[in-house]
């Protein structure tokens, strides 16, 4: 209840509230906000009309805080995704890097394959800014294709298959690049994709049997990567428009790496389910994270992430989810025993989505990464 008073020389307001709703110090920003609301009507010397709507409608108090959040700024790795991957598949080389419903690698292997198509995507002219579409569906190629990639100083972006063609056509058109990494099963369409465009793009599938048939040549170097080179780039939905490309650097992930992975839980323990579609910056979180730390990424097939997705968490053993509150609603979780770390993206989260999750998991609400 807010009560103002008028005397002779102020205004006094009061403002009555339960702590079953609001804290204090909500109470405490709702009443400055109010302050510094009526001094800008009331100080506003324009002879126009002035409208609430015009009214700067955060106070100083609220700036205030906003910078005393964001005062501690977390130290920035000067780091290559690759190189801090690399490390990891020469101190676990036996390791599972990848369990995958066509197949495995252990990062012996990622390190070797990813390799070899490096060289072999330097030789078709990727290298740094260059932005590489990656035309897979969920399978154990993604990963070999990402980190080549990386590795030849270029940039990808992930499509979704399941998309719209207008969609993925507009990203290609958009990045203009010499080459679309693509999977057999999807050739035509990446074929479709850059049927029109002005400058000639290849499409290069892989396979294990191209991948076995590739060599580094003798003497070869791959190009040297920075810190500040683009490591992918996430286009938006296009709901507003054309979609349009957000561009992450090597340093960008390099320092998330540091500063989030404790709070996200992975480990070289941990067996991270990839769910997200590769249209959102959560494959790469779960890949770039996943692999940094020595974890097991599993990756399910479109069918399963379609029909029961929870059996393929079962299955795979993961420990590890990601997921939008939507995509669980209704779902008794309890089946989830292997689970040490569930965490919600992308949409508000209500308890009753979790409450059949065992104790022992840590809930982690993440929301939204924009």
């Amino acid at each position: 209840m807010l009560n103002i008073g008028h005397a002779t020389d102020h205004i006094e307001i009061v403002f009555d509230y339960s702590h079953a709703c609001l804290s204090s110090i909500q109470a405490e920003s709702v009443l400055s906000l109010m302050k510094s609301t009526a001094a800008a009507l009331v100080q506003h010397d324009s002879g126009d009309n002035q409208t609430l709507g015009s009214v700067n409608m955060v106070s100083t108090e609220d700036i205030s805080e906003i910078w005393q959040w964001n005062s501690d700024v977390p130290v920035t790795v000067d780091d290559c995704v690759h190189h801090i991957i690399t490390r990891t598949c020469h101190e676990r080389p036996q390791a599972q890097a990848i369990c995958a419903w066509n197949g495995d690698w252990t990062y012996a292997e990622l390190e070797k394959l990813s390799d070899r198509l490096a060289h072999l995507l330097v030789s078709y002219g990727v290298g740094p800014e260059v932005v590489v579409p990656l035309c897979f569906e969920k399978s154990k190629w993604t990963p070999i294709a990402m980190m080549a990639v990386m590795k030849a100083g270029g940039a990808s972006v992930a499509m979704d298959s399941t998309q719209p063609e207008e969609r993925l056509r507009a990203i290609v058109n958009q990045v203009k690049s010499p080459i679309i990494l693509s999977s057999f099963v999807n050739e035509q369409l990446a074929s479709r994709l850059i049927s029109e465009l002005p400058s000639p793009t290849k499409v290069l599938t892989i396979s294990d049997k191209e991948l076995e048939m590739l060599n580094v040549p003798s003497g070869s170097q791959l190009p040297h990567v920075k810190p500040s080179d683009t490591l992918y780039v996430v286009f938006t939905s296009g709901s507003t428009g054309v979609p349009k490309g957000v561009a992450v650097t090597h340093s960008n992930i390099a320092s998330a790496i540091k500063h989030q992975r404790h709070s996200l839980g992975f480990t070289s323990e941990s067996r991270i389910f990839d769910f997200s579609s590769y249209m959102f910056d959560v494959v790469w979180c779960n890949l770039l994270q996943g692999l940094s730390a020595g974890s097991c990424v599993c990756i399910p097939s479109d069918n399963e992430k379609k029909t029961d997705f929870m059996a393929a968490i079962v299955r795979m053993r993961a420990n590890i989810v990601i997921l939008t509150p939507s995509a669980i609603r209704g779902l008794k979780l309890d089946a989830l025993n292997n689970l040490c770390n569930l965490h919600f993206i992308g949409e508000p989260l209500h308890i009753d989505t979790f409450r059949s999750v065992d104790e022992s998991v840590t809930i982690s609400n993440l929301y939204g990464p924009t």
